[in-house]
C-alpha cells in the first residue's frame, strides 16, 4: 500500500542512503535532522487520508510542520548552509498544504508531485552536509 509507485520506490531507497550514511559520518546537526527526516517519512504513510487524494492532507501537514519547526530549532544553535536549504524545502512542502486547503482547484497528482520533489530537495540537502571542505597544509616559503 505504501509503495505503489517508482517514485515512491525511488524515494525509500534514496532516504534509507542519505539517512544511514547521515546517521555514519555526518556531523551531530546532521544526525539529529537526518533521525528527524527519517521520522516524518514513515510518519507521513501512517497518517495520510487514503480515502480522499482531493482533500487536503491535514495530517502530513501536522507532520510536516512539526518537522519545519524541528529544523527551525536545530538551525538556533547555529546554522548551516545545507541545513538552510532543508527548512526552505520544508516550509515549501508546508506552503503547498495550505495551498491545497485554500484553492481546491489544485490537483492532487500536482500537489504529491510537489511534496515528492521538494523531499528529494531535502535529501540532497542532507546528503551535502557530508561534504566537508577540503582544508590543504599552509605552504613553507
Amino acid at each position: 500500500m505504501f509503495m505503489q509507485t517508482p517514485i515512491q520506490i525511488v524515494g525509500l531507497v534514496a532516504t534509507i542512503i542519505v539517512c544511514g550514511l547521515t546517521l555514519w559520518m555526518g556531523s551531530t546537526k546532521a544526525k539529529k535532522a537526518s533521525i528527524a527526516g527519517a521520522v516524518a517519512f514513515v510518519a507521513t504513510p501512517l497518517v495520510q487520508n487514503w480515502k480522499d487524494w482531493s482533500d487536503p492532507q491535514w495530517n502530513i501537514f501536522a507532520v510536516d510542520t512539526a518537522f519545519l519547526v524541528f529544523l527551525v530549532f536545530l538551525a538556533m544553535t547555529g546554522s548551516s548552509w545545507w541545513l538552510r536549504v532543508m527548512i526552505a524545502a520544508q516550509l515549501l512542502t508546508v506552503m503547498s498544504h495550505i495551498t491545497m486547503a485554500v484553492n481546491r482547484e489544485v490537483l492532487a497528482r500536482a500537489y504529491a508531485a510537489t511534496t515528492y520533489l521538494l523531499w528529494f530537495v531535502l535529501l540532497a540537502a542532507l546528503a551535502s552536509s557530508l561534504i566537508r571542505p577540503h582544508r590543504t597544509a599552509p605552504r613553507a616559503s
